[in-house]
């Protein structure tokens, strides 16, 4: 199979697979997850890619949180466009602080230094701009503000620079 194909790549990037169930691909096909696909993500990656409900992420942990615990060094490899699994996970806005952000700063705290290859951005900076004092989903842009804060306290200094 390709590594699209296989079963850890498939269960993060499907909407369809439940946390449990990729908490159990994740042991059984533990040896898959450093493998690219052919753009170059990984399952974490994959994971990056959307939102995830909050029913997705009653379990103990999101499907990022559990790729992130398993391989914590899957959080400083890059795809072929050059994005951090943090990168996409902000872009998309795909968890909030406590389930999955953190995972990822924890794993790899200079991940928040670093610009967006395409974008020339700091992280802060693309979760600022999804910001909006309109959106009718209170819950969430209050998790995207307690992420924010999070970034910034992580790395203060980055904000001297503008």
């Amino acid at each position: 199979p390709t590594p699209s194909d296989l079963p850890l790549h498939l269960f993060a990037a499907s909407s369809l697979a439940s946390c449990q169930l990729l908490a159990i691909a994740s042991v059984i096909h533990k040896r898959d997850i450093l493998i690219q696909d052919g753009k170059g993500n990984l399952p974490l990656h994959l994971a990056c890619h959307k939102r995830h409900s909050r029913e997705e992420i009653e379990y103990p942990f999101s499907k990022v949180g559990i790729l992130v615990k398993l391989c914590p060094e899957a959080s400083k490899m890059k795809n072929t466009k050059g994005y951090l699994p943090l990168f996409l996970a902000v872009e998309n806005y795909a968890c909030d602080w406590e389930n999955g952000m953190e995972h990822l700063v924890q794993s790899y705290p200079d991940s928040l230094a670093e610009k967006y290859p395409d974008h020339q951005i700091y992280p802060f900076m693309m979760l600022a701009s999804k910001y909006n004092k309109q959106e009718e989903h209170q819950h969430q842009q209050n998790s995207l503000l307690s992420c924010l804060y999070h970034f910034i306290r992580a790395y203060p200094d980055l904000i001297c620079h503008y």
